[in-house]
């Protein structure tokens, strides 16, 4: 082989090589890069396990709530059931009370008019009466009256007594 074929092969062969080390600098940096991106992946992952956690932790607290829920409209369903027959027998005593206050309304209108018919027929006794009534209440006004005073002259008399038997002691 000449020498300027061997200069030739020597210089593709050094940019073969120059062309190799490019490629392994090119690759190491993929690699590099690859690395990065598989560290940057792992992290993530591990976001998403964390996310995954809890959607778990809140799928549990859901199916909680719902369950107590359910159990809440249920007792609700029971109190409804239980306000329609109180409804049911208010309506009934409603009905009863007011036909018993019609019988109680009639007989009062009854006895009303009795009263007045009476009334009438016995006023004057009735004034007498209360005419009566009215001179015994003034009696016994001025009895009690009359007593409130003697009372009140007897604690009038007792208050210098009792002044001197507190300066005594």
């Amino acid at each position: 082989m000449s020498d300027d074929n061997y200069k030739e092969l020597k210089k593709s062969v050094d940019r073969n090589t120059e062309k190799i080390d490019e490629l392994k600098d090119g690759q190491a940096r993929l690699e590099g890069r690859f690395d990065n991106l598989e560290g940057r992946f792992d992290v993530l992952e591990g976001r998403f396990d964390g996310l995954e956690t809890r959607f778990d932790v809140l799928e549990g607290r859901f199916d909680l709530l719902e369950g107590r829920f359910d159990v809440l409209e249920g007792r609700f369903d029971g109190l409804e059931t239980r306000a329609d027959a109180t409804e049911a027998r208010a309506d009934k005593f409603e009905s009863y009370v007011l036909a018993e206050f019609a019988e109680l309304k009639a007989s009062v209108n009854f006895l009303s008019e009795k009263i007045d018919h009476n009334a009438k027929k016995h006023s004057q006794e009735l004034a007498r009466y209360f005419q009566m009534v009215l001179e015994q209440s003034r009696h016994d006004m001025k009895l009690f009256a009359e007593g409130i005073n003697a009372n009140s002259a007897r604690l009038d008399n007792l208050e210098p007594r009792v002044d001197r038997l507190e300066s005594a002691s």
